[in-house]
């Protein structure tokens, strides 16, 4: 059971340094064994892993069996016993160590991701929305120390993305009437600067929720309307009619018209589609053109005429217009202011 390996005669120990994932049947050790009837065998050494699995005898050589693949496993170094048998002893044992190194064969990815963001209209610019994104690298012992992020993003002005890699809100702040979504492409890169970087890549969607931040806004700036004197409790036909609505449409809010007067009122209605104001005479109000006064001004500063709707936070947000209304003296004509 004489032996020579890389020139040296009968050395009771053999190793090797070789990448992982090398194919079936490549040869590790090419041995000369010299004798009659001699039989190579391998017994495991190695903790935690059937290293029988991966390598094997194949005449006089130790060759793959099965590849290895170190980012699974996480053994960097086999370890087994050659014994080399002749007529049924052992004559001879050799240690065998192998000692494996890691290929870049894995790309980076984020841990995580794909990411969700669901911020508000009203958060203040400056803040920070995300705190980071966090890659790995299943590549356990490559020549990377660090992993390097970077984005794409069309229109992206209205975040900033810190050293840290944390994202906060820039200095003009958002508006979800203008942009609601944003579409980020995320890449993360291991640090090597040859054809072996690998490169990951994720995403993150940014959903901008509308905020309480627009006045509700009048279909008209001037309404207009005729009564009769001496009525009461009747609905006013104004021209055009009342509307208003929430230009906050995320939220679209329900609109809620009111003033304060002691001889008018106006009520909230909806006719299927729209929400609209209906002014009536008060019941029980003296509407008299005799006594002089035949037209209300409703203006803001004599009364508060408004459109008004609740947020989930209860911030109201108010709109004012002119309401002209004529009292027609019975039996003549008025045309509508």
């Amino acid at each position: 059971c004489d032996f020579t390996y890389e020139a040296e005669s009968n050395p009771s120990e053999i190793s090797s340094e070789i990448y992982e994932e090398r194919p079936v049947g490549e040869i590790i050790f090419a041995l000369d064994f010299v004798g009659i009837d001699i039989e190579l065998e391998l017994v495991d050494t190695t903790a935690y892993l059937n290293v029988l699995d991966y390598l094997q005898i194949d005449g006089q050589n130790i060759t793959w069996k099965k590849q290895y693949d170190l980012d699974d496993k996480r053994k960097n170094r086999m370890t087994v016993t050659l014994n080399c048998i002749q007529n049924g002893n052992v004559e001879r044992t050799v240690n065998v160590v192998i000692d494996i190194f890691d290929v870049n064969d894995n790309d980076p990815y984020f841990i995580g991701g794909p990411y969700v963001l669901n911020i508000s209209e009203l958060w203040p610019p400056g803040i920070v929305i995300f705190d980071g994104v966090e890659a790995d690298d299943n590549d356990i012992d490559t020549s990377s120390t660090e992993l390097l992020y970077s984005y794409e993003a069309e229109g992206f002005g209205d975040f900033i993305f810190t050293a840290k890699e944390e994202l906060m809100i820039a200095p003009a702040g958002l508006d979800y009437e203008t942009r609601s979504f944003y579409n980020v492409t995320l890449f993360v890169k291991d640090d090597r600067d040859d054809s072996e970087a690998r490169t990951g890549i994720s995403y993150l969607f940014i959903n901008v929720l509308d905020g309480d931040d627009q006045n509700p806004v009048f279909g008209s700036t001037h309404y207009s309307a005729t009564v009769i004197e001496e009525v009461s409790g009747v609905t006013l036909d104004v021209n055009p009619p009342i509307y208003a609505y929430d230009p906050d449409f995320g939220l679209n809010e329900t609109i809620i018209y009111s003033f304060a007067n002691d001889v008018f009122t106006v009520e909230t209605v909806s006719d299927g589609r729209l929400t609209l104001g209906q002014v009536k005479v008060k019941d029980n109000s003296a509407l008299d053109a005799d006594n002089g006064q035949t037209y209300y001004n409703l203006t803001p500063s004599q009364m508060t005429s408004w459109a008004v709707f609740i947020d989930p936070a209860s911030i109201a947000k108010e709109a004012c217009e002119k309401y002209d209304i004529v009292v027609q003296e019975l039996g003549c004509i008025a045309k509508l202011k």
